[in-house]
């Protein structure tokens, strides 16, 4: 297993922290589909790129096997601290498609 939750969530943190899609774009195939956000690859980049949302607090991980990883962790969106628990699935090692789901206060 080349991904782990932990390695994925600290992608996520570093590429929202610096606006820099580099972290995300090692971890995540050509095809790669985020579907709660209805975000293909070419989206999720300039998404990260741009935006404000910043990866908080601690990272807990739920389940990871060669297939998936399931995870805990938090978000602040400028206007609210949420928890996210996200599954990506995984293929040759990388993340092929990822679903969260965000608990807001």
């Amino acid at each position: 297993m080349s991904v782990t939750w932990e390695k994925w969530v600290d992608a996520w943190r570093q590429g929202t922290d610096k606006n820099d899609s580099t972290y995300i774009e090692a971890l995540i195939t050509d095809d790669f589909n985020w579907n709660t956000s209805d975000f293909n690859r070419q989206t999720t980049i300039d998404w990260v790129n741009s935006t404000e949302f910043r990866v908080v607090g601690d990272v807990t991980t739920l389940y990871e096997n060669d297939e998936v990883i399931v995870g805990i962790h938090e978000v602040n969106s400028g206007k609210s601290y949420d928890t996210v628990m996200g599954i990506a699935y995984l293929r040759d090692g990388k993340v092929f498609k990822y679903s969260h789901q965000r608990k807001t206060p």
